[in-house]
């Protein structure tokens, strides 16, 4: 198939800008770790594009939280969140090449169910915030203060972001839908593949009609009965 080869280099393409994504978030959440947790009690100096904000997310927080499950969330979870993130990230990237590569339909299932959980979750997220005006009450707080400056930038440059994730999840969706075309190819291929080697199998087992000999079998007259008891002279 000619369309085969062409739509591997796609879905690889799209697995390595994944894969720049899931290192850049990893790199930054395990950066931002470190940092807190040489200076844990510091808050980040605010510039002055998010200083209102930072001010108003404070005044937000400082509302006791009623939910009891917030209380179990590390003081940094916006650290770890983005450390988590950036392993799915990499963990689904790595999936996709790996199925890509050994041309195994079962990690391209992997693969495609795992980018599927993803954008469910984006979607959920996306309507939550969406019809959640006050959603910045629901959220735990922060103290190392990533979540703040992650916020200010991402409120500053909106007009760009917003372009940008559309077109990060435009992405997602047509991975999911590349690996699946490309699972049912290899399956295919899986298939025929089995069913040529069965038939050389066969082949080989059973012997042609010229393999066969016809071994001619010695004929024994019978002994005459009357001659073997007539007494001899």
């Amino acid at each position: 198939m000619a369309s085969k080869p062409f739509v591997e280099s796609i879905l690889q393409l799209i697995n390595t800008f994944f894969i720049i994504c899931g290192l850049w978030t990893l790199g930054y959440g395990i950066i931002c770790l470190l940092k807190w947790k040489q200076n844990p009690l510091k808050d980040p100096i605010p510039n002055s594009n998010n200083a209102k904000l930072m001010i108003v997310h404070r005044l937000l927080l400082s509302v006791e939280l009623s939910k009891p499950s917030f209380d179990l969330l590390p003081k940094a979870w916006f650290i770890y969140l983005l450390i988590v993130i950036g392993g799915i990230l990499l963990i689904i990237s790595c999936s996709g090449f790996v199925g890509i590569a050994s041309r195994t339909p079962s990690c391209l299932l992997f693969y495609c169910e795992f980018l599927a959980l993803l954008v469910i979750v984006e979607l959920g997220s996306a309507v939550f915030i969406f019809f959640a005006h006050n959603w910045e009450k629901v959220i735990p707080k922060d103290t190392s203060g990533r979540f703040i400056s992650v916020y200010g930038f991402m409120n500053v440059h909106w007009s760009v972001l917003r372009w940008i994730g559309l077109g990060v999840f435009v992405l997602q969706v047509i991975a999911m839908l590349l690996a699946l075309y490309l699972r049912s190819v290899f399956k295919k291929d899986h298939d025929n593949n089995d069913d040529n080697e069965r038939i050389v199998h066969l082949s080989r087992v059973r012997p042609s009609n010229n393999n066969y000999r016809i071994h001619e079998i010695p004929i024994v007259p019978k002994p005459n009965i009357q001659q073997a008891i007539r007494p001899h002279n």
